[in-house]
């Protein structure tokens, strides 16, 4: 009998942590999904462990994701949609949804490529915790349907809303139709000039 409470009590521990880490692993960290795939991408999760993507895989906090030659579309719990071209990098830093707009959060780096993104709460309603960060400057997205290029430099363009854009040597802000381009990190964001 005694035997039987031991095994009992390891198998009820076990199944205990496991579900402790599964609850952690879910509350701390679901940030969204893939609603579209094509081509060839992968996610590598916090842990380091990496997988091709799939449509309707779980993005997660701490997720890095490549899309290599492929596209990926993501949606997250708040309603913000990014679409990522190929050869990019896009690493969600921090995501937190509350029911306190204040407590809310977004952060993520792309190290590399383009996407373009659509507000969702997060950013409409706590536009100063929504952040993209890039070599080149900070991205704050106020309401905002913006695309954002990182090669040589970096190119942002405000489709619709306002986008601040701010670096070490200065910030800018974009509205409507306009693009603010960077050349180096160390150079201040500018308006590009239109072409007609």
């Amino acid at each position: 009998m005694r035997v039987f409470i031991f095994i009992f009590s390891v198998v009820a521990l076990a199944l205990g942590l496991i579900n402790q880490q599964l609850f952690a692993e879910n509350t701390q960290a679901h940030a969204g999904a893939v609603v579209f795939k094509s081509g060839d991408a992968q996610i590598t999760r916090p842990n380091k462990t990496a997988h091709q993507t799939f449509k309707v895989d779980p993005i997660l906090a701490g997720d890095k994701i490549e899309t290599k030659n492929g596209r990926l579309q993501i949606e997250l719990t708040d309603g913000t949609k990014i679409s990522l071209q190929p050869n990019s990098t896009l690493e969600i830093t921090d995501y937190r949804l509350s029911q306190q707009a204040s407590e809310s959060r977004f952060s993520a780096i792309l190290s590399q490529g383009g996407l373009r993104t659509m507000s969702g709460n997060i950013c409409q309603q706590n536009p100063n915790q929504c952040l993209l960060r890039t070599p080149f400057a900070n991205i704050i997205g106020q309401k905002a349907d913006y695309t954002v290029t990182v090669n040589l430099g970096l190119k942002i363009t405000a489709n619709t809303g306002n986008v601040n854009v701010c670096n070490a040597s200065g910030c800018l802000n974009a509205t409507n139709g306009q693009t603010i381009t960077i050349k180096s990190a160390d150079k201040p964001p500018q308006l590009a000039s239109l072409r007609f």
